[in-house]
C-alpha cells in the first residue's frame, strides 16, 4: 500500500442545503438512513456529531478518471459543493472553493462531552466510499484518516458492522449493487487492529429508500486509537 494518502476530509455543513441534499443522495445510495439525514444536523450543531466528507485529492494519479467515474455512475451528484464547513476539530485544511465528495463518515461523541480521552469512545459511523471507485485502497486511506482526527478526541473507537454473510444481507447489497463481498466486512476491520467486542451480535430493523424493511445483524467492534500503525490489508 502506497504511503501516501489520497483522501482529505472536509467538514459536512447541516446549515448549508446543498451540503444535506448531497448527504442524503449518498444514504440513498448506500440504502440506508436517508430519513435520518435531518435529525443528524441537529446532532452536528449540538456537537455530538461531527460529519466529514471524503474527498480525492488532485494529485492522485487517476484523479480526473476516478471522478468522472463517479460521476457517470451518480449523475445527481455532479454538480460540486461548496466548502462552507466549519473546522470542528483540529486539522489544517486549505478551503475549496467547490469540491465533490467521494463519501463520507462520522465521529459520534457522548452527550456528557469527553473529560478523559485515555478512556473514552467515540462512535464511527456511517462510512460510506462511492461503489465506482472502490477496490483501489482509498477504504484504507480513509481508516488512516478516521484515526488521525478521532485520536485526537479519545482512544478508543467503536461501532458496529452489518454481517454480510447471511442470504438476506446477501440480498440486500446485490439489491444496491454491492453483491457478495469478496471477504468479512468484519474481518476486514479486524486486520486493521479492530476487535470484536463479545460473540453476541444484534439484530436491527432498518427501512431502505424505497421502503422495504430489513433484518440487519450487528456484530460490535473497537479499536485502539493510539495503537500501532496500519500494515498492508485487503484493498477496499
Amino acid at each position: 500500500m502506497s504511503s501516501k494518502n489520497f483522501v482529505s476530509v472536509i467538514p459536512w455543513d447541516p446549515t448549508s442545503e446543498p451540503h444535506v441534499e448531497r448527504l442524503r443522495q449518498q444514504r440513498m445510495s448506500c440504502g440506508w438512513d436517508a430519513e435520518n439525514v435531518s435529525n443528524w444536523r441537529t446532532q452536528q450543531l449540538s456537537g455530538q456529531k461531527v460529519l466529514l466528507w471524503l474527498t480525492l485529492k488532485p494529485a492522485h494519479p487517476c484523479y480526473d478518471n476516478l471522478i468522472t467515474s463517479h460521476i457517470l455512475q451518480f449523475p445527481q451528484e455532479s454538480k460540486p459543493i461548496s466548502d462552507s464547513g466549519s473546522d470542528t476539530f483540529p486539522m489544517r485544511r486549505e478551503r475549496q472553493k467547490g469540491f465533490t465528495p467521494i463519501g463520507h463518515v462520522s465521529l459520534d461523541f457522548p452527550p456528557t462531552g469527553i473529560t478523559d480521552p485515555s478512556r473514552a469512545r467515540i462512535g464511527a459511523t456511517s462510512l460510506y466510499l462511492s461503489p465506482a471507485i472502490r477496490g483501489l485502497e482509498l477504504g484504507n486511506h480513509v481508516l488512516k484518516l478516521m484515526r488521525g482526527v478521532g485520536s485526537r478526541f479519545a482512544r478508543f473507537a467503536v461501532m458496529e458492522v452489518p454481517i454480510r454473510e447471511s442470504d438476506e444481507a446477501v440480498e440486500r447489497f446485490e439489491r444496491f449493487g454491492d453483491g457478495r463481498p469478496e471477504f468479512s466486512l468484519a474481518d476486514w476491520y479486524e486486520s486493521f487492529g479492530w476487535k470484536r467486542q463479545n460473540k453476541t451480535r444484534r439484530f436491527v430493523n432498518e427501512t431502505d429508500s424505497e421502503g422495504r424493511v430489513w433484518k440487519v445483524e450487528l456484530v460490535g467492534m473497537e479499536w485502539d486509537l493510539w495503537g500501532g500503525e496500519i500494515a498492508e490489508k485487503p484493498r477496499l
